[in-house]
């Protein structure tokens, strides 16, 4: 696998597949610390996960044969996949929920569809299981891989993809400091059959998929082929078959480059800030590329190029007839100017450009490019490339292996120890009643085998050293498995629950990063949501009884008689269809984006910490009268709490509203 840059560029390719090339050969061909981290993900996996336990594991064909010169019988005791697996269901145990948390009283219904919009894409596309994977990835190679996409070919309007991605076809600038890669160009690459592109691009050609260079004295000879085509094509005079010709060993063999490249470019802008007609003390934001843009669009700026002055037309009443009248109203805006940052996505095959899209999944609130590939990093190192814990448990569990094979063998050659007699005695091979010394009546000393000594125990000891070795490093102590530590028999199971706690924290910074990578998930589905779903797919997360009835808590109601307010159907009704018109962009307005409306994307807790042990502190706290009940929620961070907090609102409302009743009834 070979990218020459000259034989490209001497191939009437467009420049800028040129400059993907380029990034392409350095970040993920030549790159040095990239093939040593695939070499390491590569043994990480056979050792954790390996399909031919006699030809893969963590030993070597000349470490087993010198294994077995010594008499030691190469195992393999796989403490690996354990740790691996109980670490990550320690991370993913919680449901990785998304909340769609609105800034503004409006945006409620709109919340409420984007997070049934996010659960039904969730559960279509395996939930937890794809989580779980996702995780385990990144702890055997420590780097995972997410992308959301959207499917045309799936189902009625399409489907919304979430996938795990094969790290080894993701390449990135090695100068990120992000964990998400979106400081720097990022992308995927791999090789595909010729037949495979042809097949799967439109309008690609078998020209676009060569980089051979023409010359004018090629160009003028006439192309033979040293072939025929004919029932006997591929067979010789001596009985023998020919080799398949050119273009059929292009169908089998992967010699044309994918690609999917994410250039990261800053670009200037100008935002004309105008003051907001539909909502006093707003702004609307118009983008030009350049201050002739701006006086193109009727403005005037002033000498200091920070503001611009346009006349609009408004209405204003006659102060003598009373009647509305249209006068010119001089609107002032402000010209702010911004350098941003765009994704330029561009999909190129062989050596034809074959779309070119910026920031496809458009930006969030704070003006960032929305990324469809989520990279989720274990634990940075100096090359740019992560590390994980399989990686530094790999020689642990070698050792510990080692020291199991070592007290086998003490062990075994305990067992048919020497046996140390004197000159007198006699071996007697008895086959009726099995073999036995005969001891001389002058013996110094009774026959006996060779004491063992303590070696067996010291094995014992280094191996269960190796194997605690190992679950520090996945952060799976005993009390995290629901083991009581030795020798503490009698602790106390609120002891045990504190411990449990502390040790929780260990894999907090990791959980940390999951909930972040989890929150740029929730972002791309939304956008492509809001993207790519027709009217009738929002409607369809609405159920049929909800249409007139469901409200959300902030806008039940308690009557005077201390009991809920049966909403009118007919205004929730409006309310639902409101929030998708709005969706939509109906009514003339344009569709909103991820930028226009007033939600913000909150990843739900994951934290792999000890709840029973937080709400029993919380319960203790409330009794004595210290936290108040909203606060106890707030402390054990319940993923109800808004509706519980709501809830007790309500019961004290009432309690006060029955109260009240009852001193008017004293009073009458």
């Amino acid at each position: 696998m070979n990218i020459d840059i000259d034989k490209i560029a001497k191939s009437d390719t467009p420049q800028e597949v040129i400059d993907v090339y380029r990034r392409v050969k350095r970040h993920f061909v030549d790159d040095p610390d990239r093939r040593a981290w695939k070499e390491i993900r590569e043994k990480n996996w056979k050792a954790a996960y390996p399909l031919d336990t006699e030809k893969e594991g963590i030993w070597t064909e000349e470490e087993k044969a010198a294994m077995i010169k010594k008499g030691q019988i190469p195992i393999g005791v796989n403490d690996l996949a354990k740790g691996v697996q109980g670490s990550c269901a320690v991370v993913t145990s919680k449901s990785p929920g998304l909340n769609f948390s609105p800034i503004g009283e409006s945006d409620l219904y709109v919340s409420e569809l984007l997070k049934r919009g996010w659960d039904y894409v969730n559960s279509r596309n395996g939930g937890p299981i794809t989580y779980f994977d996702w995780v385990k990835e990144c702890k055997l190679s420590g780097m995972g891989l997410l992308e959301a996409k959207h499917d045309p070919s799936k189902g009625i309007f399409g489907k919304i993809v979430i996938k795990a991605l094969d790290p080894t076809t993701y390449y990135f600038d090695k100068k990120s400091t992000l964990r998400d890669h979106s400081d720097v160009n990022f992308g995927k690459a791999h090789l595909v059959t010729k037949k495979y592109a042809l097949e799967t691009y439109d309008g690609l050609t078998e020209d676009d998929l060569i980089f051979n260079e023409i010359s004018p004295d090629e160009a003028d000879k006439e192309a033979t082929d040293d072939y025929k085509f004919g029932k006997d094509n591929y067979a010789l005079s001596e009985g023998k078959q020919a080799d398949l010709p050119a273009e059929n060993k292009d169908e089998e063999e992967e010699n044309v480059w994918e690609i999917e490249d994410w250039e990261l470019a800053k670009v200037k802008e100008l935002w004309l800030m105008v003051p907001s007609q539909e909502k006093p003390g707003e702004f609307d934001r118009e983008i030009y590329k350049s201050y002739a843009d701006i006086e193109a669009a009727g403005w005037m700026i002033g000498p200091d190029k920070k503001t611009a002055i346009r006349q609009a037309a408004g209405m204003a009443q006659d102060p003598m007839t009373g009647e509305p009248v249209q006068v010119m109203d001089e609107v002032q805006a402000v010209i702010w100017p911004r350098r941003v940052e765009k994704r330029i996505q561009r999909i190129i095959v062989g050596k034809k450009l074959i779309s070119k899209e910026e920031n496809p999944l458009g930006i969030d609130g704070d003006g960032e490019p929305i990324l469809p590939i989520i990279a989720l990093s274990h634990d940075a190192t100096l090359s740019g490339y992560p590390t994980c814990p399989v990686t530094r448990a790999y020689e642990i569990s070698r050792s510990r292996n080692k020291r199991r094979m070592q007290s086998i063998y003490v062990v075994s050659r305990n067992i048919e120890a020497p046996i140390v007699m004197s000159a007198g005695c006699k071996w007697v091979k008895d086959e009726e009643h099995g073999d036995w010394i005969q001891v001389s009546k002058d013996s110094p000393f009774p026959p006996n085998r060779l004491i063992p000594g303590t070696t067996s125990a010291e094995l014992v000891n280094m191996e269960q050293r190796d194997k605690e070795d190992i679950s520090d490093e996945f952060d799976m102590s005993d009390v995290i498995r629901g083991k009581i530590p030795a020798g503490q028999t009698n602790m106390a199971g609120r002891t045990v629950l504190a411990l449990q706690e502390m040790v929780g924290v260990m894999s907090q910074p990791f959980t940390l990063s999951v909930e972040s990578a989890m929150e740029r998930l929730g972002k791309s589905v939304a956008s492509l949501m809001l993207k790519t779903w027709p009217k009738s797919m929002w409607l369809r997360l609405i159920e049929p009884g909800e249409m007139g009835t469901w409200q959300p808590d902030q806008d039940k109601q308690i009557g005077p008689d201390g009991q809920p307010v049966q909403p009118e159907p007919s205004a929730i009704q409006q309310k639902w269809m409101d929030a998708i018109a709005r969706i939509m962009g109906e009514d003339g307005k344009e569709p909103i984006s991820m930028i226009d409306i007033d939600i913000k994307i909150i990843a739900g807790s994951t934290q792999p910490t000890n709840r029973m042990m937080k709400k029993s502190e919380a319960m203790e706290m409330v009794k004595a009268g210290i936290y108040t009940p909203e606060i106890a929620l707030e402390y054990v961070d319940d993923p109800l709490r808004d509706k519980a907090i709501e809830s007790l609102k309500q019961q004290q409302q009432m309690a006060m509203q029955q109260e009240m009743m009852k001193q008017a009834q004293k009073g009458a």
